[in-house]
């Protein structure tokens, strides 16, 4: 008997809702990226901006470099990496060489809002959320190239029962392979950080955009919400504090048309 009056009421709450609903977003975790990056044959320092509400520092963010480039090469040991020292949201970090001192080869370098993470048989780098290309590496006079991560909606894609998600991580990045979701709670989230999701979702395209639906849900014109873009952490374990890998992050609020 509940489960009809349950139905009943679930039935209700779509039937009085516009087929098509608006988003505005409120708040969000604002650009980030990389910017003003020095080679140098010991070092190389690049300025970060990190999702507002990280903490760098004790979130074990960090400066990878790699050979080749602009892809990332997440599936290769990097030759060169370094941690943010502070939990300052926007501030410097310097990578030094794993072996030999950097010189005039292409390198690519990526800002990782987590570590490193040890498999059965090796070791990846999921959590890129911004990269920058340098051509010719020390010496090098090509201008360098900057990605970074995006996280909004598809046009026309949200009605009472589902969002469909468009985001872009860096080139190289494999959300599928890396366990990147899509994270939802039904109201304004202060503290993203600290608060574990209440639904999610798995993205499944193995390329570096897409994408993705979030589907079962109960939205409403003047309802809150808050979403965030995750590079890996899919899927929530019971009981497990909130994951800290968040690549983007956004407030809303839904209208009819």
């Amino acid at each position: 008997m509940s489960l009809g009056i349950d139905r009943a009421k679930g039935d209700a709450f779509f039937a009085d809702q516009p087929s098509e609903l608006i988003p505005t977003i409120v708040q969000s975790s604002g650009p980030v990226g990389l910017s003003q990056v020095i080679c140098q044959q010991y070092y190389i320092n690049a300025e970060y901006q990190s999702p507002a509400g990280n903490q760098p520092g004790n979130n074990n963010n960090s400066l990878f470099v790699w050979e080749g480039g602009p892809p990332i090469q997440a599936q290769n040991a990097p030759v060169g990496s370094g941690t943010a020292s502070t939990n300052q949201q926007q501030g410097n970090v310097v990578a030094s060489p794993a072996g030999n001192p950097f010189w005039s080869t292409d390198y690519v370098i990526g800002y990782s809002v987590g570590p490193a993470v040890s498999g059965k048989t090796a070791t990846t780098y999921p959590n890129t959320v911004a990269s920058a290309y340098i051509p010719g590496g020390v010496g090098g006079t090509a201008p360098i190239q900057y990605f970074g991560t995006t996280f909004g909606f598809v046009a026309h894609g949200i009605n009472p029962s589902q969002i469909q998600f468009k985001y872009s991580f860096v080139p190289g990045t494999n959300p599928n392979a890396n366990k990147a979701f899509i994270g939802f709670w039904g109201s304004f989230v202060n503290n993203v950080y600290g608060t574990v999701p209440t639904q999610s979702v798995q993205i499944m395209g193995p390329m570096s955009g897409g994408t993705m639906i979030m589907s079962g849900l109960q939205l409403s014109a003047g309802g809150q919400y808050t979403a965030a873009l995750y590079t890996s952490g899919f899927p929530l374990q019971t009981g497990a504090s909130a994951p800290t890998t968040i690549a983007a992050w956004m407030q809303f609020t839904l209208a009819a048309p």
